[in-house]
């Protein structure tokens, strides 16, 4: 069921034409806190489901909307300076950048690997920020006219599969 919701809830947070007029900022708050209300269900821990969705909120927060483009879009959106220099450091290679944005998931990992003692835990971001990628490639690739909607889900969906693993 985490997976399920975590993905829904990933979507809600790219797309906040959810959101009532009324309703102040950005989806990214008010899905956090909804994050941290599903982990600590998950896993029973306040303390995990506070490092989760910190971690989350930490991972979204930056720029990203020239990196999810893949290369693909025409115009391209312009990169933010945060997504400039992952390209500068890449190379201009995006699925590299896109690697090392995606990396912004560590303090997560890292978090629960400390407060669950189990230090290995912390080296799954790195192939997590991987199937992040992937999970966009695949979007662009099963639904090149509307993609975005699906890597989202991709991603909330993973988000949640590491959520259960500890």
């Amino acid at each position: 069921m985490i997976v399920l919701i975590m993905a829904l809830l990933n979507r809600a947070r790219g797309d906040d034409r959810w959101m009532p007029d009324w309703l102040p900022g950005r989806a990214l708050w008010y899905i956090t806190l909804l994050v941290a209300g599903a982990a600590i269900v998950q896993t029973g821990s306040v303390a995990a489901g506070a490092i989760w969705a910190l971690g989350y909120l930490l991972w979204a927060i930056p720029s990203w909307g020239h990196l999810i483009g893949m290369g693909r879009f025409m115009p391209d959106r312009s990169p933010g300076w945060f997504e400039a220099m992952l390209l500068g450091w890449s190379r201009g290679r995006i699925p590299l950048a896109f690697w090392a944005r995606n990396l912004l998931a560590l303090p997560a990992f890292a978090g629960i690997a400390v407060a669950s003692d189990t230090a290995w835990f912390a080296l799954f971001a790195f192939p997590f920020a991987a199937l992040i990628v992937g999970a966009y490639e695949a979007a662009w690739r099963l639904r090149p006219d509307n993609p975005i909607w699906l890597a989202e889900a991709l991603t909330g969906a993973l988000w949640g599969l590491a959520i259960l693993t500890i």
